[in-house]
């Protein structure tokens, strides 16, 4: 094989790993239309819990920031990655250090719902509906 052939071998390989890498970002169109439909603070008058989401470009994921209290205080903040999967928002079961469940957000009637597997489920990585499973529904009460 000659100098330039392996050498227009190694871009090429070099080339497809970069795109493979780049294959989970969203496009700035998709996330633009996610913002839209999950932005604003949302909260459950229930549980007294505010919920925001935060995309950023050329990133497969929105980070989920929760709180509880009043809207403008921002004390004692949760935040969690929420991965992007046909337009909803997963958050993957963890049972590692830090132990959570499998859990489904997306809008349904203008009502942001937060479904979640219930109980010691961390091993689940879909929503199992043959178990019991917990639905938190947050109103938009601010864009």
């Amino acid at each position: 094989m000659t100098l330039r052939k392996t050498q227009q071998l190694i871009l090429g390989i070099m080339i497809l790993i970069l795109s493979l890498n780049n294959c989970n970002a969203q496009s700035p169109s998709n996330i633009k239309q996610l913002s839209k439909k999950f932005g604003g603070t949302w909260y459950n008058s229930k549980e007294k819990y505010y919920l925001t989401f935060t995309f950023e470009k050329e990133y497969d994921y929105a980070t989920v920031a929760i709180w509880k209290g009043k809207i403008n205080n921002l004390e004692n903040i949760d935040v969690y990655k929420a991965y992007i999967k046909r337009n909803k928002l997963i958050l993957p079961a963890e049972n590692d250090d830090h132990h959570g469940c499998y859990c489904e957000i997306d809008i349904e009637k203008n009502l942001l719902v937060y479904k979640c597997n219930q109980g010691f489920n961390f091993t689940d990585n879909f929503l199992n509906t043959k178990k019991p499973i917990s639905i938190t529904r947050y109103k938009k009460v601010k864009n």
